[in-house]
């Protein structure tokens, strides 16, 4: 069975697939307009009384000002803001595409990283962004009048610089046998025995400083016996160590504390095993407790399969660690003929719980993707490739599909062999039974992929969740859902309290 390692992303960035960028995109409707017409309000607008004026139905007269109530106003436009590295990105070609995906205007984004266009519901608008070499293009469809639309570049996002720090940590005197109990400390994803320094790198800190929990486990049944933990340790840089010195010191003074609170992930109606010839299923279930933006997971589960019954794992909660905690649960079926990985998951974020609890999941809210595929020639139209899919039921309880798909191809001239590589990423109504990539314009259409472009499986996931009850909440949020880590589609780190669904499917690389 196939699992992404956990991170904390930033709010509206994605993980690149295969080297290739891949951007996001979000949705908000544009505010109301104000009921404020600026005539005045309460008990002092007028005369008041017998000799208050009374009104007319005439209208108003000849050199009265009409009030502006807003009933004929006309459409507002879409809006839609391109961000690189948090900050407007100017120069950014925008395509506005009807329902057809016919061109209807090409805009540039100003200095403030925005433009507008009047449109109407169902069309659709293309951000092309990279280089001729490295195309990625977002497209969302089904879009509609006042909109607000925002889409992170990351194609030419910056990257935290290396570093390489050692913590040595310092922790209490455990009241046991220290003959008969293992300590161990972990800052996020990085970790190490006590007897060993924690090896820190750059996703384990954020904003220059990290949390730091350290768990003590029974060496013959492995569970934990206790915990302390220390929060807002500071990233030393050189300046507060000696030169050449990575070392940074960790003195724990909070108390062990015993384990008393569990959260029980428990997970129903689990989608059939596979009966095909070398295919697999497995199960995971997931505890991830994020303090000051660093994620720390536990894992259990089933990884050489599972049966028709429910699923239910208890973990510790580090009561006063997390900031918030997520419950994941993840039902897949991985083909090894057909290299293929598709999964119907679930996830919760909530605030940590002071009791123990169950967090329950039914994952039959979404039906599983049996395949899917992409026509690069249909209509003798390559440079708009039409993907479809198969699912084992009716997508119709999603709120969205997410897609992404990648070519490459190569072309010949005096100057040498050019290789191209580029991403479509595609945001669809979970109404489609099929999407086709829009047209591009002729300032762009050299960002398109040529005749002959070699295709990957596409990656898509459907989605559904309490954060959107229909696509245009979907369309809304789904720059904050990182649903493409590496090559993987995953069920992603949430960005508030909810609960979320995703089927996907992907190639299996790994």
């Amino acid at each position: 069975m196939k699992r992404s390692s956990w991170l904390l992303l930033p709010s509206l960035a994605v993980v690149a697939l295969a080297g290739v960028p891949v951007a996001c995109i979000s949705s908000t409707s544009a505010p109301p307009a104000s009921e404020d017409s600026g005539a005045p309000q309460g008990t002092d607008a007028g005369p008041q009384g017998n000799d208050a004026t009374p009104p007319s139905d005439s209208g108003p007269g000849p050199g009265d000002a009409a009030v502006d109530t807003g009933t004929d106003a006309g459409p507002q436009p879409l809006t839609l803001t391109v961000l690189l590295n948090g900050a407007p990105e100017s120069g950014v070609n925008v395509v506005f595409q009807d329902d057809t995906g016919a061109p209807i205007s090409t805009s540039q984004t100003g200095t403030n990283g925005t433009v507008s266009q009047l449109v109407v519901a169902g069309s659709q608008v293309t951000v092309v962004l990279g280089t001729q070499q490295n195309p990625n293009l977002v497209t969302i469809q089904d879009v509609a009048p006042g909109d607000a639309l925002t889409v992170v570049d990351t194609s030419a996002s910056t990257s935290p610089p290396p570093f390489d720090y050692q913590v040595v940590t310092t922790l209490p005197a455990g009241s046991w046998d220290a003959a008969a109990v293992a300590e161990r400390v972990t800052v996020g994803a990085c970790s190490d025995p006590i007897a060993y320094p924690v090896y820190l790198q750059p996703g384990c800190q954020s904003g220059g400083v990290f949390p730091l929990l350290a768990t003590a486990l029974d060496d013959t049944t492995d569970l934990e016996v206790a915990y302390t933990y220390q929060t807002g340790n500071p990233l030393i840089p050189d300046g507060g160590l000696p030169d050449g010195d990575t070392t940074i010191p960790v003195v724990v003074t909070r108390p062990w504390s015993t384990s008393t609170v569990s959260a029980t992930i428990s997970a129903t109606n689990l989608p059939p095993l596979p009966v095909d010839a070398g295919a697999q299923g497995g199960y995971s279930a997931t505890l991830i407790e994020v303090s000051g933006g660093i994620a720390t997971s536990s894992s259990a589960g089933s990884p050489g399969g599972y049966d028709a019954g429910a699923q239910s794992n208890p973990f510790v909660v580090h009561s006063g660690y997390p900031d918030f905690v997520q419950a994941e649960t993840l039902a897949d079926r991985d083909s090894v003929y057909s290299s293929v990985v598709a999964f119907i998951g679930g996830a919760t974020r909530s605030a940590t719980p002071p009791a123990s609890q169950t967090i329950p999941f039914d994952l039959s809210t979404l039906p599983l993707f049996n395949g899917t595929s992409i026509l690069s020639d249909d209509g003798g139209v390559p440079a708009q490739p039409t993907v479809t899919w198969t699912t084992t039921g009716s997508l119709s309880a999603a709120a969205g599909i997410y897609i992404s798909a990648q070519w490459n191809a190569s072309s010949v001239t005096d100057a040498g062999t050019t290789y191209t590589n580029g991403t479509w990423t595609i945001i669809a109504p979970p109404t489609a039974t099929s999407v086709q990539a829009p047209a591009l314009s002729s300032p762009v259409a050299a960002w398109a992929p040529p005749a002959g472009a070699s295709w990957n499986m596409p990656r898509m996931a459907a989605v559904q969740g309490s954060f959107f009850p229909g696509y245009p909440a979907f369309r809304a949020q789904v720059a904050t859902l990182p649903l493409l880590q590496g090559y993987e589609i995953v069920v992603p780190l949430l960005p508030a309290n909810g609960t979320i669904y995703v089927s996907g499917i992907y190639p299996n690389e790994g």
